[in-house]
């Protein structure tokens, strides 16, 4: 964070307020040390008062929603991964791994708007689970989370 200078105003109460937006924070939490310092103009003497922070990742919720459900047989299915972070100015980072009737993906980044997408075309007919797993890189300070499973329902086609 650094150190900054805040100049309060005159008349014998001041204050002075520092609005910091980003502290990184870590897995366990992060504390970060915060100091304030009055230098004397003269009239009072100088003090000083320090206190910690502790950040903490953000929880988020996984959800996982195929398109369409239920699907047809030889029909491409997009399951979606969305990310849903605690309030926060920035959008979750990192990677989702599905597993889809006990077999899982390769990793796949979360975009920009929290969310990973897989295409695939079911092998066969009947219902199938689906789950997704996120996995956190820590860069904007969210904590990983797991979907609960889902079933995408795969039916034959229509005869004509």
């Amino acid at each position: 964070m650094g150190t900054s200078t805040l100049v309060a105003g005159s008349g014998g109460k001041s204050s002075a307020v520092l609005i910091v937006s980003s502290l990184s924070s870590a897995t366990g939490g992060m504390t970060h040390n915060i100091q304030a310092t009055y230098n004397t103009d003269g009239n009072y003497a100088s003090s000083n008062a320090g206190t910690t922070q502790t950040v903490s990742p953000a929880a988020t919720i996984t959800t996982v929603v195929p398109t369409p459900s239920p699907s047809v047989f030889g029909e491409v299915v997009t399951i979606t991964a969305v990310i849903n972070p605690a309030p926060s100015v920035k959008p979750p980072t990192g990677t989702v791994v599905f597993t889809i009737d006990g077999n899982q993906s390769g990793p796949i980044n979360v975009d920009g708007s929290g969310k990973a997408t897989l295409q695939m075309v079911f092998s066969s007919l009947n219902s199938h689970t689906i789950s997704a797993a996120y996995t956190s890189d820590n860069l904007n300070n969210f904590l990983s989370s797991s979907s609960s499973q889902v079933t995408q329902q795969v039916n034959a086609p229509r005869r004509r």
